[in-house]
């Protein structure tokens, strides 16, 4: 599997190096800095895995289309639930917006010790996973539909 490297290369400069915190802080509940993510990620990605297999707009696509599942949804904090792991950020204590949903981060004192311990694992935690989730997606579809 030669492309791996370049794969992995390519995620983590999409995903970590070029991802402004507008699109990070934004992208699960405003259209925009998703698709630009998105884009931007597999526009890297398929660059980075040109070099081992041939490009094509159907990869790009399908790279765009499951970083866009993964990155676009809360399937990630639904499939944490489902298996009763703690969200990195339900520890936060959420302000309430005009409907008495809590949405906004606002600290009213100092987090504790097990606050903060708790939100970093469960920050450490959720990139795991969600590193993982993209991680088998591609490598299946690049693998069989690809190669």
């Amino acid at each position: 599997m030669e492309w791996f490297p370049w794969l992995v290369l390519g995620h983590f400069i999409g995903d970590f190096v070029l991802q402004k915190d507008w699109m990070a802080l934004n992208k699960k509940t405003s259209l925009l800095p998703c698709v630009v993510h998105c884009f931007t990620y597999s526009t890297v990605v398929t660059l980075c895995l040109s070099v081992a297999i041939h490009p094509s707009i159907f990869l790009f696509l399908f790279i765009y289309a499951t970083h866009h599942i993964l990155d676009g949804t809360h399937l990630m904090d639904k499939w944490m639930k489902f298996y009763g792991i703690r969200s990195w950020d339900s520890s936060l204590p959420r302000g309430e917006d005009r409907y008495g949903r809590k949405t906004y981060i606002i600290w009213t004192e100092y987090p504790t010790t097990k606050d903060t311990v708790v939100t970093t694992l469960g920050a450490i935690i959720y990139v795991a996973i969600d590193n993982t989730l993209h991680f088998a997606m591609m490598m299946f579809g690049i693998r069989y539909l690809f190669t």
